[in-house]
């Protein structure tokens, strides 16, 4: 099957490289992935497996699709899934899904896979990659939950920060009713009454990260109403510990899930992470923020800080 794909990838890019695709990938046991690929023209382009948003009960593939075709105008194949959601499997189900996507995304040619996700996703992806450092080149994780311990939960948004009208005004749904600590306990395959350290240090990509770990770019918004930004903060001194490579990309005054991720220097920054990882000998010592950022009167940071 896995050769037909490939056929039908290169008929497709003789007749039209930027067409959106969908498959029905086979998986474990009797599940499947739902992927949207955005396949750049070139077909040795680096490949990122996106996952999307939704406080691991909600969204789907087609969450903010303006980001992954802007990563495809840059050059880079995206395969958007859809995971298993927390009220429909436990993990490490949703992390199996994301390394099945990135196997296929190997076996049809693409040599070189970014985990990125955004929200959920990106501590879902952030799972994935530092469970299987050597099957990532890199990580993007945007404005993300990363430790899901007490430590971590002490770390909330300043009061006053509005939660976003995305969240506020989504489609009621039972499973939007539910409180954080039942989603963890969905996610985590227990009952909320046993949702101890010791579990959620097993889901909690902080506790996962190691020496092995592939390079990581965190993008976090200085005004995030969800998840505070100091939760990127705290993955860059755990990798800094490690000795892996993180770029910290703070966005002053930008909330969770804010446009700005999605403007042309934010996509810039993304692919020339995402680029340079495919290719190492893109890399710079030093990390630049467009000039449009001037423009917007937005501040962008790289830390760690000298």
């Amino acid at each position: 099957m896995i050769s037909n794909l490939r056929n039908i990838l290169k008929d497709q890019h003789s007749r039209q490289s930027t067409q959106r695709l969908t498959f029905r990938l086979p998986n474990l046991a009797d599940r499947s992935v739902l992927v949207d690929l955005y396949e750049a023209e070139n077909l040795d382009a680096p490949a990122v497996v996106y996952v999307h948003g939704g406080a691991w009960v909600m969204g789907d593939r087609r969450d903010h699709s303006r980001r992954l075709t802007a990563l495809q105008d840059r050059g880079i194949t995206v395969a958007s899934i859809d995971y298993s959601l927390a009220t429909v499997a436990s993990y490490p189900a949703q992390g199996e899904e994301i390394n099945a996507t990135a196997a296929w995304l190997r076996a049809t040619g693409r040599s070189s896979i970014v985990a990125m996700g955004a929200s959920a996703g990106a501590h879902l992806a952030a799972l994935s990659a530092f469970s299987s450092p050597h099957s990532y080149a890199g990580f993007v994780g945007l404005f993300g939950r990363y430790d899901l311990g007490a430590a971590a939960r002490a770390l909330v948004p300043a009061p006053g920060l509005p939660i976003p009208a995305e969240i506020l005004h989504a489609a009621p749904s039972a499973a939007s009713k539910l409180s954080h600590d039942e989603r963890l306990a969905l996610l985590a395959g227990v009952p909320v009454d046993q949702l101890t350290e010791e579990v959620l240090a097993r889901i909690s990509p902080y506790n996962i990260l190691s020496k092995e770990g592939p390079r990581l770019l965190l993008m976090h918004g200085t005004s995030d109403g969800v998840v505070d930004y100091r939760h990127a903060e705290r993955l860059r001194d755990r990798a800094e510990q490690f000795g892996v490579e993180c770029n910290l990309v703070l966005v002053h005054g930008a909330n969770h899930e804010d446009h700005a991720f999605e403007e042309p220097w934010a996509m810039d920054q993304i692919a020339s992470f995402i680029h340079s990882s495919h290719n190492p000998n893109l890399r710079s010592t030093t990390w630049k923020p467009t000039s449009s950022l001037s423009e917007r009167d937005r501040q962008v940071s790289r830390l760690p800080r000298s």
